[in-house]
């Protein structure tokens, strides 16, 4: 049955099921898979679950069932007392629920936002983080978000173009 539930949810995501690196004992039992590229990756059904990926392809996020749903990419500033102000880049299905779990540490300005369907939000969110990433900074206070999201307020002087470039995408 394991192994079933594991086949299913790879295939969705255009993953072979390898073989597992133990023996089965429950969602978290580590097993091998190859994605649509051949990287081979090690993981676990509870973490596919969440949306992990291919450590390579880094889809880490993007739920293919959910492909076609509205999806919510937004460009936030988090501020408090402790640290130098900073943005978060990020995607999600909820953000009224994602913003309050970083409003217990910080103040949050929103920047951007944008709607659409979350396979072109996700591609979106991915073109920005890599556009940024020589800014990439990591907070100093946990704030219930990826830090691989997170990026030095000077990228704000650069946002206005970007922004303008994805509102033509």
């Amino acid at each position: 049955m394991a192994t079933y539930l594991i086949n299913t949810f790879t295939e969705e995501r255009g993953y072979s099921f390898i073989n597992w690196v133990e023996s089965y004992t429950n969602a978290s039992t580590p097993f091998e898979y190859a994605c649509k590229e051949g990287h081979i990756n090690r993981s676990s059904l509870n973490k596919i679950l969440q949306g992990y990926g291919c450590k390579s392809c880094n889809n880490y996020g993007f739920y293919p069932s959910r492909s076609t749903e509205v999806d919510t990419l937004y460009v936030i500033e988090l501020k408090n007392t402790e640290e130098t102000p900073f943005v978060k880049i990020g995607r999600s299905f909820n953000t009224k629920e994602r913003f309050r779990e970083y409003t217990k540490s910080y103040d949050v300005e929103i920047l951007y936002t944008k709607r659409s369907t979350h396979r072109e939000i996700f591609n979106l969110e991915q073109k920005l983080l890599q556009f940024f990433a020589d800014f990439s900074i990591i907070p100093t206070e946990k704030f219930g978000g990826s830090s691989k999201e997170c990026f030095s307020f000077l990228i704000k002087d650069l946002l206005e173009g970007a922004l303008i470039f994805l509102d033509r995408y």
